[in-house]
C-alpha cells in the first residue's frame, strides 16, 4: 500500500491483479510444437487431447475435434478407395472458404497427398493451367466450384456429396489410413506465386510442423485454438 501512495498517480494501475492476470494470459498467443511430426499428426494429437472441444467454426457451422477427425477420415478413405490414390500424389482443392475446405485439407494430408489450393477466384482458364501444371487428376470442389473445374480428363469431387452419402453404418477403414507412411520430410503442399515473369511459379512446403508456412495454413487447428471466419 505505502508503495502505492508514493507512486505518481500516473503509474498507479486502474486494474485489479487478477484483472491483469487475464489481460497477460489473453495476449500469450506464444505456442511452441514439436518439430518432428507431420501437421495431419499433430492435428490427431489434438483430437485425443480435446475430442469435444470447438475446432472449426464458419458462420453459424462448427465441427469438435472428433467431428473433424471423422469427415476427414471419411474423404480420406473415400480417395484411397474409390481413386486409388498414390503417396506423394497432387491433389487441387477448389471450394470457397467453408467446413468443406478444412476437411478437404485433413483428408488429402491423411491420404499422404500433397495439398494444392486453388481460388474460386480466378478465372477458369488460369484455374485449367494451374491444375495442368501440377499434374493433378483429382480437384476437391463443392457445388459453387462445380463449373470452374470442369475439364474431361479430370475427377471432380464434391466434398459435399461424399460426406452426406457416407453409410453412418458403414466404418471407414482405419487400418488402410494407418498405413500410409507420411514423414517430415515429404511435401505437404503447394502454392503457386505469380513469379518475376508473371508466370505462376509452384513452391513446394516440407510436412515439418515447425515451418512457419505450415503454422499459417494450419497452425489454429494443430495448436488446439478455433479456426474461425
Amino acid at each position: 500500500m505505502n508503495s502505492q501512495m508514493n507512486k505518481p498517480i500516473y503509474e498507479i494501475s486502474l486494474t485489479l491483479s487478477t484483472e491483469q492476470f487475464l489481460l497477460r494470459s489473453m495476449n500469450n498467443t506464444q505456442i511452441s510444437f514439436p518439430s518432428s511430426t507431420c501437421i495431419h499428426h499433430e492435428f490427431v494429437y489434438q483430437v485425443m487431447k480435446h475430442p469435444q472441444k470447438l475446432a472449426v467454426a464458419f458462420d453459424d457451422q462448427s465441427l469438435t475435434y472428433a467431428e473433424l477427425l471423422h469427415y476427414s477420415q471419411v474423404l480420406s478413405s473415400h480417395l484411397l478407395s474409390r481413386h486409388l490414390i498414390l503417396p506423394g500424389e497432387i491433389i487441387c482443392q477448389c471450394v470457397e472458404r467453408s467446413l468443406s475446405m478444412i476437411i478437404g485439407i485433413m483428408a488429402i494430408e491423411m491420404s499422404g497427398s500433397v495439398y494444392c489450393p486453388l481460388s474460386a477466384r480466378d478465372p477458369q482458364n488460369r484455374l485449367h493451367t494451374l491444375i495442368k501444371q501440377t499434374q493433378s487428376r483429382i480437384v476437391l470442389i463443392h457445388w459453387l466450384t462445380r463449373t470452374k473445374c470442369h475439364d474431361n480428363d479430370i475427377a471432380l469431387i464434391d466434398i459435399h456429396s461424399i460426406l452426406i452419402n457416407h453409410d453412418s453404418k458403414s466404418d471407414v477403414d482405419i487400418n488402410r489410413l494407418s498405413d500410409v507412411r507420411v514423414t517430415s520430410n515429404d511435401i505437404a503442399y503447394i502454392i503457386f506465386t505469380s513469379g518475376s515473369t508473371g508466370i505462376p511459379k509452384a513452391v513446394r512446403v516440407l510436412n515439418l510442423s515447425n515451418s512457419k508456412q505450415s503454422y499459417i495454413l494450419f497452425g489454429s487447428i494443430i495448436s488446439g485454438s478455433i479456426a474461425s471466419s
